[in-house]
């Protein structure tokens, strides 16, 4: 996460599969990737500031391929916890026609550009980009296409009120960061749990081991699982469209058992996850816990 202004990480998921359409498709690297702490407001380039590009290799025929920023939802597809990016517009393309050889690789640098507009922070959207074969400069029948699905996290921050459409649900911030507790300190912060409407929502961490975890919410490169020991909060909460407060509290007993520890925090409403929460943990260098608000 952000540790004081302009210091962002960048997560990036390389799925164990790249998107591989039949024997002889379009492949797509990476698959998926998470981008956190996009800032709002301003151009943020992925390929500049971290070097990750797409990648496309091994199309079925030498041509040019167009490339679409696309509303997942639009073909059917989704991930718990998050939702279509408003404007397909804000994600950037370098090109948007390659020509690609059959048997070469090319790339395309990517960025997004999140107006200045304070509903867009503390949010986690998706976005699509579809591959496809534009025809006239395709020879042969077989004409396929592929798609990458981006998760994007944009900077936590408090004092913000969303703007939320019924079945709609935010916490605010959407991350919490500990940095970093004394021995024996217990520290207690509060969040706010947005909704379009007033629904009851039961709170839990996060199992890793469940498909939401491996596939859609997916960890913090380089953290570690908070013992359950370690942090607190109410088992349910009823959300409304002024926000409930929530209290997060963490203990530490002895030293942090790790330099970096990561906790998810789910919302569900109706058995079905609405909304996750970040909270971390840090072992800091002076030792001094800092509570860092967003």
């Amino acid at each position: 996460m952000r540790n004081g202004k302009g210091k962002i990480y960048l997560a990036v998921m390389f799925a164990t599969i790249v998107c591989l359409i039949s024997a002889i498709g379009i492949r797509i690297s990476p698959a998926t990737f998470l981008v956190q702490d996009v800032p709002v407001g301003e151009f943020f380039s992925i390929t500049k500031k971290y070097g990750y590009i797409i990648r496309i290799s091994q199309v079925p025929a030498s041509g040019y391929y167009s490339l679409t920023v696309k509303k997942p939802s639009e073909d059917g597809q989704t991930a718990t916890g998050f939702e279509d990016i408003p404007d397909v517009n804000w994600f950037y393309l370098e090109r948007e026609t390659l020509y690609i050889s059959n048997d070469s690789a090319v790339t395309c640098s990517i960025g997004v550009n999140f107006p200045d507009s304070a509903p867009l922070y503390n949010r986690h959207f998706l976005v699509g980009v579809e591959i496809m074969p534009i025809p006239e400069s395709v020879r042969g029948n077989l004409l396929l296409s592929a798609e990458l699905l981006f998760r994007i996290e944009t900077e936590p921050k408090a004092g913000i009120k969303p703007k939320l459409s019924p079945g709609e649900f935010v916490f605010v911030p959407s991350a919490v960061d500990f940095d970093s507790l004394r021995p024996n300190d217990t520290v207690t912060v509060e969040v706010k749990l947005f909704s379009g409407e007033s629904t009851l929502c039961h709170l839990s961490r996060l199992d890793p081991e469940t498909p939401v975890a491996r596939k859609t919410i997916l960890p913090t490169v380089g953290y570690m699982r908070i013992k359950e020991s370690m942090i607190e909060f109410p088992e349910s909460v009823l959300a409304t469209p002024q926000g409930v407060s929530i209290p997060i509290s963490l203990k530490l007993s002895g030293k942090l058992p790790r330099p970096r520890l990561e906790e998810v925090i789910i919302a569900e409403a109706d058995s079905a996850v609405v909304a996750f929460l970040r909270v971390r943990m840090r072992r800091m260098k002076n030792y001094e816990m800092q509570v860092i608000p967003r």
